[in-house]
């Protein structure tokens, strides 16, 4: 039930994304790049429910951190544009540097202990989930959220 749901808010992301990209010839890059990733961790999300395997598990997990990491980087981005607030592009480095370097570290999961240190899958019925014990390098993407969180908020601040 729950991998069938994943499934279907998957093929309505995609068909409003091609919908909305056949309807418009004027459409912003980032907003085209959100969508993008927004498919990729809906696709991870439902891969992760499909999983057999911890390997396809792992795989499918890397695939919807790809759209976690940079996600709130392009939501950024777009806000700032929104706002009409002018962001320094070192402070724009400084923010997708940061993800990237989380997610090469999400890229080491099952090669080495540094962002989980152990993955198992269990199987529900037909819906698989991820048991995870966190490494010590995975603080880092917690970190980046309430960055990102904490940043947002002063851009609504400056923006009113």
């Amino acid at each position: 039930m729950i991998t069938n749901f994943y499934l279907i808010v998957f093929l309505i992301s995609i068909f409003l994304t091609v919908d909305i990209l056949v309807k418009n010839r004027k459409i912003d890059n980032i907003f085209i790049l959100f969508c993008f990733l927004l498919n990729l961790n809906l696709a991870g999300q439902y891969l992760i429910a499909a999983s057999k395997s911890v390997e396809m598990a792992i795989w499918s997990n890397k695939i919807m951190y790809i759209g976690g990491c940079y996600l709130p980087y392009v939501i950024f981005l777009f806000i700032t544009r929104l706002a009409n607030i002018k962001i320094s592009k070192a402070v724009k480095f400084i923010y997708l540097a940061y993800a990237t370097v989380v997610l090469f570290l999400v890229m080491t999961i099952g090669v080495s202990p540094i962002y989980y240190k152990s993955v198992e899958v269990v199987l529900d019925g037909n819906f698989c989930y991820m048991v995870k014990e966190y490494g010590p390098l995975h603080i880092l993407y917690p970190l980046m959220m309430g960055m990102y969180l904490v940043m947002l908020f002063v851009l609504v601040f400056f923006a009113f």
